[in-house]
């Protein structure tokens, strides 16, 4: 699956005519196959008067050079979770038919959870397919329960390669291309996991991250997320592409500059290991006091204009620069939270909040990190306090924006499923004019305009927009398709619901006419 793009060239001859020119197809489709013979209609007329002596000029060229651009070979169709970057991309097409067309069985496998072993199975949080275009044909990269990353043949829906990691792969992984000199450009696949089956928190080593070669499936590099105050060393991150680095953070609570070169590495014991440029400890010693080592950062991290935002179970919204590479914005909201910053076109950033550690309600708040962190909050929509299981309410998945499937004149809107069973849509930019005391428990902010709020189930996964007309919720109760017609009263009408009675914790992806996503149960679905 290497990739070679070679220009096409036509060097056409004539004299006395002009040639009827083809059209040429988009360069993201192939290119029509030519035809042996060119068929040239003369533009001669059948008489023509001329004087007696008359000195002719030609103006038509004895050659003509056309190169048509091949389209690319190989293409990243989503690279990181949310697309990656500012985490609002979710692939394009629509679903019509919300039909199961095929499944794949993706197994279970055995992890510990607070010193028991159990097995899960599928995929869960965040999980989401990632997408590679290599040729003709399109790949699908699944993390799964059973302990091995699947690159997976969208056309025929069979495994091509698995690549075995030390434990579950909670969090979906990135894939960005490489290229150095003259060499080839190679696809690179950064996938986390837990800390590893039978391994204790206090061992030497454990190497939560992996760089994997999409051709090959072997493993490029393996990186030790290091003991720290937090009680975790799994790495459900999904790592950040910049310019010139990598920015990986794992459950640690560290954030690692990386090289981007898969080859920049050391060796560490009997495995390859990459240099670490910068590491930026993402918690203080006075959330100690509040958190213990649940200062787990779970979210992956996002691009706002030249900063990183980060959030951390100690509570904390970062902004570090990305060249300086200091923190640079910092609003400490004291909550848990392990969703996503998802940035919209204006480099505002909508995070979810949890209810654990605060004393006002968990949901959604806007930001704008350019402000100082007191004055930076812009609205914020508190949600109902709900116990589901161990969470206390709030919203634990990550908001989803229509940014990048709207017309200029469709207003952006956000999406969230809350642990109290509701999906709440909204305008972005518009206020309702009232106030909610915030996550503090005692600050009034200004709260969005809803569209609505529709009672579902409790969910812990991310929404996503398959255009701007459509939007999809997984839920403990399978996956939910939404209408969305705008005018000047918008309207969000329930059109499908699909896998009912399934556990859906990881976010769907869609392309053309199929939603890729993974159950609880062990199976990987394609909806039409």
């Amino acid at each position: 699956m290497k990739n070679y793009l070679f220009p096409l060239i036509f060097t056409l001859v004539f004299a006395g005519c002009s040639l009827q020119q083809r059209s040429v197809e988009p360069v993201s489709e192939p290119l029509p196959i030519m035809p042996d013979t060119t068929d040239i209609s003369s533009i001669v007329p059948d008489t023509l008067a001329v004087a007696d002596t008359v000195e002719i000029t030609s103006v038509i060229p004895d050659t003509i050079e056309i190169i048509i651009s091949q389209p690319p070979q190989r293409e990243i169709l989503l690279a990181s979770f949310l697309g990656g970057g500012p985490r609002r991309f979710y692939g394009r097409g629509e679903i019509t038919q919300f039909t199961v067309n095929r499944k794949l069985y993706i197994g279970g496998g055995k992890t510990t959870v607070r010193k028991q072993t159990k097995t899960w199975y599928g995929a869960g949080w965040t999980g989401q397919p990632l997408l590679v275009r290599d040729g003709g044909d399109i790949f699908i990269i699944q993390s799964c329960y059973d302990h091995h990353l699947r690159c997976i043949s969208a056309d025929s829906l069979k495994v091509v390669w698995m690549h075995q990691l030390d434990d579950i792969q909670k969090g979906c992984g990135t894939v960005y291309q490489y290229s150095s000199g003259d060499s080839l450009d190679m696809l690179v696949v950064l996938q986390g996991s837990r800390l590893g089956l039978g391994k204790s928190l206090f061992e030497d080593r454990i190497y939560s991250m992996r760089a994997i070669d999409f051709d090959t499936a072997e493993e490029l590099w393996r990186l030790n997320i290091t003991k720290s105050h937090s009680y975790s060393r799994d790495n459900d991150a999904s790592p950040l592409v910049l310019d010139n680095a990598i920015f990986n953070v794992g459950e640690n609570s560290i954030g690692y500059f990386l090289p981007k070169d898969p080859f920049d590495t050391v060796t560490d014991g009997q495995w390859q290991t990459p240099r670490i440029d910068t590491t930026l400890t993402l918690y203080a010693r006075r959330d100690m006091k509040i958190h213990g080592g649940n200062l787990v950062a779970e979210a992956s991290p996002s691009l706002c204009g030249d900063l990183i935002m980060v959030t951390t179970g100690a509570g904390h919204v970062y902004g570090i620069h990305k060249e300086s590479r200091k923190i640079c914005y910092d609003l400490n909201i004291g909550a848990d939270m392990d969703g996503t910053p998802v940035v919209n076109r204006d480099n505002h950033v909508l995070q979810t909040v949890e209810k654990q550690y605060i004393k006002g309600r968990g949901g959604l708040i806007k930001l704008d990190p350019i402000k100082s962190a007191d004055q930076s909050i812009l609205w914020y929509l508190p949600v109902k306090d709900t116990t589901f299981v161990s969470w206390d309410g709030g919203i634990i998945g990550s908001c989803a924006i229509n940014d990048e499937y709207i017309t200029e004149e469709q207003p952006p809107l956000f999406a969230v499923i809350a642990m109290d069973g509701n999906l709440y849509v909204g305008y972005q930019n518009r206020l309702s004019g009232g106030t909610e005391i915030g996550y503090d428990g005692k600050t009034q902010l200004p709260t969005p305009q809803l569209v609505a709020t529709i009672s579902l189930t409790s969910s812990i996964a991310t929404p996503i927009f398959t255009n701007a007309n459509q939007l999809v919720v997984p839920t403990y109760n399978g996956l939910y398709f939404f209408k969305i017609t705008y005018g000047d009263t918008i309207k969000v009408e329930r059109r499908a619901h699909v896998l009912r009675g399934l556990s859906i914790e990881a976010t769907p992806t869609v392309w053309g006419d199929c939603l890729y996503v993974a159950s609880r149960n062990g199976y990987f679905y394609e909806i039409k």
